[in-house]
């Protein structure tokens, strides 16, 4: 089965009023939840996992739309945090 995680765009992101160099500077936090996830099954099953981390590859939706298609999933995670205001799965689905 291919599974395919995904750490979504960095797009409708809830921010403070901080400094321009303090969020330019910040980087990236990885996606630990993901990350844990995927050595699970990476070690106990059979599984085909691939990371899309959109944050780090700058993707927007209409992109991750494009590698999600390619990967060809048999299913999808997504993670979130608290700092999202909306993840936009219609914009990613496409039809089999």
């Amino acid at each position: 089965m291919k599974v395919l995680l995904i750490n979504p765009p960095r797009e409708n992101e809830i921010t403070g009023s901080l400094p321009f160099i303090v969020t330019e500077e910040r980087g990236y936090s990885p996606p630990l939840g993901l990350l844990y996830l995927a050595g699970y099954l990476e070690k106990h099953t059979t599984h085909n996992v691939t990371i899309i981390d959109s944050q780090v590859e700058k993707l927007n939706y209409n992109s991750l739309a494009s590698k999600i298609s390619a990967v060809e999933p048999d299913i999808v995670g997504v993670t979130t945090n608290p700092n999202k205001k909306t993840f936009e799965p219609k914009a990613c689905a496409t039809e089999s």
